[in-house]
């Protein structure tokens, strides 16, 4: 497996995560109280689906 392919496989385990996160704070799962990085990871996530040309 090249390393573009290891790539987007992490970029959709990240989305189907990311999917998990809204998910569960929709459901009242989440405590807002205890995210200190609030946005940065959609941020990342956003960064590096435009570096690969996906976004």
């Amino acid at each position: 497996m090249s390393v573009s392919d290891k790539t987007k496989t992490s970029i959709d385990h990240l989305r189907e995560y990311r999917a998990a996160l809204i998910t569960a704070a929709v459901a009242g799962q989440i405590d807002e109280s205890t995210n200190g990085n609030q946005g940065a990871t959609d941020r990342t996530l956003d960064r590096i689906e435009e570096e690969m040309g996906n976004g």
